[in-house]
């Protein structure tokens, strides 16, 4: 039986309940770990290698994960705490070398990683909010209609340019809002048959199957796409199992591969 291992933090209740929900299920062995449990591990091995990497991590309560045991790993990191020091610049040193360790570890799983995990944190806003809406504008969502307005640019007393200031207008939005969970080919959501084919090609620009698409009606109706996010939040009971079951087939597919890519390799030793 395959192991998943859910990184998140303590206070995570999502994390717990996608465990509960997938140890219910019976396909595969789950263990939550929390971000405590990282911080106070007892060891940690990590061996870099050209194609792949050998890990080993000891925990305080005496559970071992390695890369002999554990098929896949799925995190909802956000921060990892750290000791306190007398000094808030120590303690920001501190805090900044346990997340390159960990993003370093997660970065090299490869395809036994879940999910994507940004560059510059270990949880996973993967562009500004602008940039954001250009790239669902791009994938063939509708997004709010944006323009901006500058003052004149004036002259300082030194006879230099001063920079010019603006302000960004938005159409007006109402508070109805919704969302759409895309885990894999499956689309959760109120919206989900109405932009699939964007939410698709979204999946494919961003080469991210596991990511939420958050909308906002305008107040003349028309629902918008503001902002997506690759750490998802499941809303609904609905939400949380296709979660919970794109997980489990992720990890089934990596021991598929895994055994087809051991047969290949035989016949052409036998061949």
């Amino acid at each position: 039986m395959q192991t998943l291992i859910i990184l998140g933090q303590s206070q995570d209740t999502i994390a717990l309940a996608l465990t509960n929900y997938i140890r219910q299920q019976g396909q595969l062995r789950v263990d939550f770990v929390t971000d405590l449990d990282l911080t106070t591990a007892t060891d940690w091995q990590i061996s870099l290698f050209t194609t792949t990497s050998a890990w080993r991590i000891s925990l305080a309560d005496g559970r071992v994960l390695s890369s002999d045991t554990v098929d896949a790993v799925y995190s909802r990191l956000s921060h990892l705490p750290s000791a306190a020091f007398s000094q808030q610049a120590d303690t920001d040193y501190a805090q900044a070398e346990w997340h390159a360790m960990i993003a370093g570890w997660l970065r090299n799983l490869g395809p036994s990683l879940v999910g994507a995990l940004s560059p510059t944190s270990l949880a996973t806003s993967s562009a500004n909010a602008l940039l954001r809406l250009y790239q669902l504008a791009q994938a063939g969502l509708p997004v709010p209609n944006l323009s901006v307005s500058t003052t004149e640019r004036s002259r300082s007393q030194q006879g230099l340019i001063d920079n010019r200031t603006g302000q960004w207008h938005q159409e007006p939005l109402s508070t109805q809002a919704s969302s759409v969970l895309a885990t894999g080919k499956k689309l959760t959501g109120l919206l989900a048959d109405v932009f699939s084919p964007a939410l698709h090609q979204l999946q494919a620009d961003l080469g991210c199957d596991l990511l939420q698409v958050y909308f906002i009606r305008t107040i003349q109706g028309d629902w918008k796409a503001t902002d997506y996010q690759t750490q998802v939040v499941p809303h609904t009971a609905d939400e949380l199992s296709a979660l919970a079951m794109y997980l489990m087939h992720y990890v089934r597919s990596l021991a598929n591969r895994s055994q087809m890519h051991t047969s290949t390799t035989l016949y052409d030793h036998v061949l």
